[in-house]
């Protein structure tokens, strides 16, 4: 089996030698390393295995790197051991079309304090994102005075249109993922979630 994939979005501002902005490699999304929007954050992943993928198949699976780990565990005929617990979901009926007979991943979380410090949730189409953490804190505001931005994918990949106002039902749902996500960290404390 191979696997081709990256871990984050293409660099700005030609940062070593890149040329992102010519090349297009963000491919008309927004933001770029280091940011939440799909810009930084949404990579290619090809997998080819000859005799157990079909060639050709596209999906649009939402994943992130802590699904490949109870993937690979599968595929070699193991199992997470209770001692290393995993929050990931393995790939394989996805990698063998086979999504309708397994649980596959419905939502996804992230966090970093870096880059001002940002925070997004995606459920199926639909993605909340928090950015600038650190700078509103600076401020004086409070973690329920921090706008979270709305937007679906599917209609709108480059997030473009905040859909917060239109539905504030989704927001919610997506900040109690949020909510429901973030761990305390005291080697990476996020400003506003840890105070």
């Amino acid at each position: 089996m191979i696997v081709f994939t990256s871990d984050n979005g293409p660099l700005f501002d030609r940062l070593a030698g890149t040329d992102s902005e010519f090349f297009n490699s963000h491919g008309g999304l927004r933001g770029r390393k280091g940011s939440m929007y799909e810009g930084g954050i949404r990579v290619p992943c090809i997998v080819s295995w000859q005799g157990k993928i079909q060639p050709g198949t596209v999906t649009g699976q939402m994943s992130g790197f802590e699904d490949w780990f109870p993937t690979l565990l599968e595929i070699a005929g193991k199992a997470p051991q209770d001692q290393h617990p995993c929050d990931g979901i393995s790939l394989v009926p996805v990698l063998f079309g086979e999504e309708g007979e397994r649980p596959v991943r419905t939502w996804l979380y992230r966090e970093s304090p870096g880059y001002g410090a940002q925070q997004t949730a995606m459920i199926g189409d639909w993605k909340g994102i928090r950015i600038n953490l650190a700078a509103e804190k600076r401020a004086g505001k409070t973690l329920e005075q921090v706008p979270i931005a709305l937007h679906n994918l599917k209609d709108d990949p480059a997030e473009e249109n905040d859909l917060a106002a239109r539905y504030p039902e989704k927001v919610r749902e997506l900040r109690e993922l949020m909510e429901r996500e973030h761990v305390r960290s005291a080697l990476f404390p996020m400003p506003l979630l840890d105070d």
